[in-house]
């Protein structure tokens, strides 16, 4: 790649997933990520972001975590699709520093629990920057 950065005078590789994300491009799909996920964490809602393998999902999800102050959110990244539901709320658990309890019958109330509690100690970030809702 230092060809191509020299050829173009890039500073900073292109393309890469390391990206800063205030160096992202604003894109109006981009965009209305943002403004959805900001949207369903006001509103204390689920939210899923679905699509075709390099649209910009776990970029998109990075840049909105980055602009939440670490200190009230708490983001878990789990990139194992095919967790059963166990390993997928033991898995949360731990994210969360949670040590999971071992039968389901036990770890469901333990995770509703863990996310009441997480729910009831956080209030609303700011809007993510750069975009405006249209």
């Amino acid at each position: 790649m230092t060809a191509l950065n020299d050829f173009y005078g890039f500073q900073l590789t292109p393309f890469t997933k390391s990206i800063a994300s205030r160096d992202l491009f604003p894109s109006r799909g981009y965009c209305e990520v943002q403004a959805r996920l900001a949207f369903a964490l006001q509103e204390r809602l689920p939210a899923l972001v679905t699509g075709e393998v390099g649209t910009g999902k776990s970029t998109a999800l990075r840049a909105f975590a980055h602009s939440l102050d670490s200190n009230v959110y708490a983001v878990v990244y789990l990139s194992n699709p095919r967790l059963a539901v166990v390993s997928l709320y033991s898995q949360i658990l731990l994210a969360l520093q949670t040590e999971p309890l071992f039968h389901f019958s036990q770890l469901l109330p333990q995770f509703h629990a863990t996310l009441s509690d997480l729910a009831r100690s956080t209030c609303l970030a700011s809007k993510s920057q750069n975009c405006q809702v249209v």
